[in-house]
């Protein structure tokens, strides 16, 4: 278990660059797919271009799955990056997040809601993106991709980098762009 973490540390590591699609054959060297979806949640917060750096950038899971476990192991293993994780409850107030990961069985069903302002919705969960979220990681191809949907990043007022928005797909409120392919 100690070198499962070193790889997914070693992987967080190496993906200091913008790289938003990775490979998900990795089992050769103990890497899941949940454990490379928690790097790109992680590195999601780099993307967030903001006034300010943050002291410490707060994590807030809602749900448990694979995913989850794996974003709360990498945080637990890295030390060098203020990162905190809060796991939340139905009905919880995220006004203390920063980036909520959704894989409870609600996450398709987002709503526009205002205590959203300034948190950058994530979720695996098929359609969360289309359904009003804002970032979802898409299993395509043997690779994970991001699908952003612009409106609700806006109306968080949420500045994304334009180096990410370049490698996702993008969708815009009455179309579709790609990138990234």
């Amino acid at each position: 278990m100690t070198l499962r973490l070193a790889l997914v540390a070693l992987l967080a590591f190496i993906l200091q660059i913008p790289v938003v699609a990775a490979q998900i054959n990795t089992r050769s060297i103990g890497v899941t797919e949940a454990d490379l979806k928690a790097v790109f949640v992680i590195r999601l917060l780099d993307f967030i271009q903001r006034d300010q750096p943050l002291d410490t950038a707060t994590i807030c899971l809602r749900g448990r799955s694979d995913t989850t476990a794996a974003i709360e192991r990498l945080v637990a293993s890295r030390g060098s990056k203020k990162l905190s994780i809060d796991q939340l409850e139905a009905g919880d107030a995220v006004d203390a997040c920063h980036l909520l990961f959704d894989s409870s069985d609600a996450a398709k069903d987002v709503q526009k809601r205002e205590s959203y302002f300034h948190v950058l919705t994530v979720s695996d969960k098929q359609g969360f993106a289309a359904n009003g979220g804002m970032v979802e990681l898409v299993r395509q191809n043997n690779r994970i991709k991001l699908t952003i949907n612009a409106l609700p990043v806006r109306d968080a007022d949420i500045q994304l980098s334009s180096r990410l928005l370049m490698l996702a797909t993008v969708i815009q409120p009455n179309e579709l762009v790609q990138h990234g392919d």
